[in-house]
C-alpha cells in the first residue's frame, strides 16, 4: 500500500508546502539557492493551522524580504 497522505512516523515525514506565482511584465520569478542543479517558486512549509495565503506571504518574506500585498488560490 502507499498511501497518499504521510504523517510524521519514525520511517517518514508529511510537509504540507504552499507556493507564490510571482509574475511581472509577463516574466515568472523562479530561484535558484547556492548555485544548485534545479529552480524553485518560492514558498515553503505550512505550519499547522496556518491558511494557505498567510504561509505564502510568511515564506516570501522570508526568502526574498517582500511584504505580499495581494495573492489569490491558484490550486490546492
Amino acid at each position: 500500500m502507499n498511501p497518499e497522505v504521510k504523517f510524521k512516523t519514525e520511517d517518514y515525514k508529511y510537509y504540507n508546502r504552499a507556493v507564490g506565482v510571482i509574475k511581472k511584465d509577463d516574466k515568472f520569478l523562479i530561484l535558484n539557492i547556492d548555485k544548485d542543479s534545479h529552480y524553485h517558486i518560492p514558498g515553503g512549509h505550512i505550519e499547522i493551522g496556518e491558511e494557505s495565503i498567510v504561509a505564502v506571504a510568511r515564506e516570501i518574506k522570508e526568502e526574498l524580504g517582500y511584504t505580499v500585498k495581494e495573492a489569490k488560490l491558484f490550486c490546492v
